[in-house]
């Protein structure tokens, strides 16, 4: 897995090209003057960091390992819009909802088209992924996800219910 830096719709992302994100594409696209990028507070206009955050979770290692392993390998990617940077810096202890948070898309990457797992929201202010949201209950905080998915492998022919974190 590789790290590719791009500009405009797609910050980071991992294997191939995603949202009409080339190598040539992102080469070729220019940098934009300091009063022309996005107005993020200090400190957050990052998304390389957020999505090496949410790159650090057992669980996405994990997924991006099942990726290149299956019948038909597809490659992991994780990227970070940079339209949807927070404009407000978040405190240590954040809510799993608050505005703070910087999104990072999960999912893999086919040659013809993409499919996101998950978002990971990221507090850059202490370092953690907050919450999870996997489209199956919504965002929730991360240990309510963990015991959740827990709960899920237990028993897969019939899952739990959504837990009351999720929105």
């Amino acid at each position: 897995m590789r790290i590719r830096l791009q500009t405009a719709a797609c910050t980071a992302a991992f294997g191939l090209a995603l949202l009409g994100c080339s190598p040539s594409k992102t080469a070729a696209a220019p940098t934009p003057a300091a009063s022309q990028q996005p107005a993020t507070a200090a400190g957050l206009s990052d998304g390389k960091t957020a999505v090496d955050l949410a790159l650090g979770m057992p669980e996405v290692k994990a997924y991006c390992a099942s990726l290149e392993k299956a019948p038909q390998p597809s490659h992991c990617t994780m990227w970070s819009e940079d339209e949807r940077a927070p404009t407000t810096r978040c405190k240590a202890d954040a809510s799993y909802l608050d505005d703070c948070l910087w999104p990072v898309y999960l999912g893999e990457s086919h040659p013809d088209h993409a499919v996101r797992f998950a978002t990971i929201w990221v507090n850059l202010t202490s370092n953690s992924v907050a919450a999870v949201s996997d489209f199956a209950c919504g965002q929730m905080p991360l240990a309510t996800w963990r015991a959740w998915r827990i709960a899920v492998a237990a028993a897969p022919d019939n899952p739990p219910e959504c837990p009351e974190g999720g929105k």
